[in-house]
């Protein structure tokens, strides 16, 4: 018989200063939002989202390491936060294969 195991994993993203400057959509034409706060709001997401695939990162270190050693019994929860880790770094990679791929878009475009 073969189990099936499903994590959530969530990320949690900080609210856009878009959203926090603005309650609706009579408000978004009084408080625009920069060119600077725009990419200030996307850089602390971006920076937020490389954060957490780190911290999974070095949990699945320390859980391979505490295997090792012998201090963890569960194999399981080592899987678990090994996985965790590889899909975190998965997703990252994908979003950098697609600003690359827009920023060659971009750069590519005539004026």
């Amino acid at each position: 018989m073969m189990m099936e195991i499903t994590t959530n994993m969530q990320v949690p993203i900080p609210p856009t200063a878009a959203a926090s400057h603005s309650s609706g959509a009579a408000d978004d034409k009084k408080h625009p939002v920069s060119g600077a706060e725009a990419q200030h709001s996307f850089g602390q997401i971006f920076k937020s989202a490389l954060d957490n695939v780190n911290m999974y990162q070095k949990e699945s270190q320390e859980m391979t390491q505490k295997l090792l050693t012998g201090e963890v019994d569960n194999l399981h929860d080592v899987i678990i936060s090994s996985e965790k880790a590889g899909i975190g770094l998965q997703a990252t990679v994908e979003v950098r294969d697609k600003v690359m791929e827009a920023y060659d878009k971009v750069m590519r475009m005539t004026l």
